[in-house]
């Protein structure tokens, strides 16, 4: 079994364990994923570049049961919550959970850079 790569996503690796603040989501990881060499430019291809990214480094097989079991639960809570949801923010917040969980060793670590986004206030 070979080495797994390292996420290449330093900035949006770290907005995902709560070192920036966290304001529009979207719009928030558009400037990190910008930041780490991406431009997306729109919802959809957030959650595209965020699947793609994590399936090549292989940290998760991003399976489509797997997946859709999480996202039924989530769209489920969301629902009972009545807040409104697309199947693309149900992506996004999976990946963004899958992120927070990454070891050190998991991904590439940089400097935290404010002048992509704020501190976080705590």
């Amino acid at each position: 079994m070979g080495t797994k790569k390292r996420l290449q996503l330093t900035h949006t690796v770290l907005y995902a364990k709560g070192w920036y603040e966290m304001t529009n989501c979207v719009e928030d990881l558009k400037k990190t994923l910008n930041a780490d060499g991406y431009m997306p430019s729109n919802k959809k291809d957030v959650m595209l570049l965020l699947v793609a990214r994590l399936e090549d480094a292989e940290h998760h097989r991003i399976s489509a049961f797997s997946v859709l079991n999480d996202l039924d639960k989530k769209a489920l809570t969301r629902r009972l919550c009545k807040e409104e949801y697309t199947h693309e923010d149900l992506v996004i917040d999976y990946c963004m959970e899958l992120m927070l969980g990454l070891d050190n060793l998991s991904w590439d670590k940089g400097e935290v850079d404010y002048n992509i986004l704020p501190k976080r206030k705590h």
